[in-house]
């Protein structure tokens, strides 16, 4: 039995993250029950992306293949989770032409004993899929082995503050009218200090399901040396399960951007939670009220005052923004700083 009906995908084969996800478990779950020999895979090709394709084998394992050229040097890997190989050692049987598939392979198998890890394995697969191209080169294929290693490590567990927090800056940048812009200015690595860095402008998102606008601050955050001035946007949201997760907001983000740059927006986003996007999931939020979204400027904020010459460093503080007026009322307004 097939699995079901192919994942949509756009013109430039940017492929749908969960419906590509849905597909290689399902998958998972048909493939494999003919009678296979040891060392066969029974595969399908991944919609959407001409260069993956999913595969079981007769113990029921999960296969990840990327068809590669011969030029192409796979590094074996040996990972708790992953086994990384070059696919010499395999037969590949095409699933839905019933033949044998004359092509080199890097294989990625999910290790026995980590069945509880299929469907992160999935996701984190299908997101890497979605911005590859369709006849990927060594460096491509390389830097998917790394990013698919590296999110499939021992996981950690992410927390609901970082689901929101990512959440919220998302959400910026996908219903901004300058996506693209709101894309390149975006923080390389979650720690550093602004979420967004434009040239004139820095801004940084706060997300709250609380009733409020309380949120917490880095002293440094609001207090800066330089020119560029510093927006605090202040975004209420609403645990909804009509709502959209971090991978809903990345579906629909992902082929509104370049390749090179939804690369990167998906990196980070899964580097930010650590490989836990099964945690992720349990999150769907919505914007609440009438004004979800208000823009201050930083030196407007209240903030705590630090003696001059007492060593403290570090501070961090929570205020009430309800008592602040907004310098903007909507991200249509917050998107002109983005030039």
């Amino acid at each position: 039995m097939s699995p079901k009906a192919s994942p949509t995908t756009t013109s430039s084969t940017l492929t749908d993250i969960l419906a590509t996800s849905e597909f290689i478990l399902d998958a998972f779950e048909h493939l494999g029950r003919r009678p296979l020999s040891p060392g066969q895979l029974d595969a399908l090709r991944i919609p959407g992306s001409p260069a993956a394709l999913v595969a079981v084998s007769h113990r029921r394992e999960l296969f990840l293949l990327m068809a590669i050229g011969t030029d192409t040097v796979v590094e074996e890997r040996r990972l708790r989770v992953l086994h990384v190989s070059e696919g010499g050692d395999y037969a590949v049987l095409d699933a839905e032409l019933g033949l044998d598939v004359e092509q080199r392979f890097a294989v990625i198998r999910l290790r026995e004993g980590h069945e509880d890890l299929t469907t992160t394995f999935a996701l984190v697969a299908a997101t890497l899929l979605a911005t590859m191209e369709s006849s990927p080169n060594n460096e491509d294929v390389s830097s998917f082995l790394d990013s698919l290693a590296r999110l499939l490590a021992p996981p950690h567990k992410a927390t609901p503050t970082t689901i929101t927090g990512l959440w919220g800056e998302l959400w910026v940048m996908s219903n901004a009218p300058a996506s693209r812009e709101f894309a390149s200015a975006w923080h390389s690595d979650p720690k550093d200090r602004f979420d967004f860095s434009f040239p004139a402008n820095r801004i940084e998102v706060k997300t709250t399901t609380a009733a409020g606008r309380i949120h917490e601050f880095s002293l440094d955050q609001l207090e800066g040396d330089d020119a560029k001035p510093t927006w605090i946007a202040s975004l209420q949201a609403v645990r909804d399960v009509n709502g959209e997760t971090i991978i809903d907001i990345l579906g629909r983000l992902t082929p509104t951007l370049p390749r090179r740059e939804a690369e990167r927006v998906n990196r980070i986003a899964l580097e930010t939670l650590a490989g836990d996007i099964e945690s992720a999931q349990d999150f769907a939020l919505a914007p609440f009220g009438p004004e979800p979204l208000l823009a201050f400027l930083a030196a407007d904020l209240p903030r705590v005052e630090v003696p001059a010459g007492s060593g403290i460093t570090g501070v961090r503080f929570r205020a009430d923004l309800c008592l602040t007026p907004p310098r903007m009322r909507s991200l249509e307004e917050m998107s002109r700083i983005a030039s």
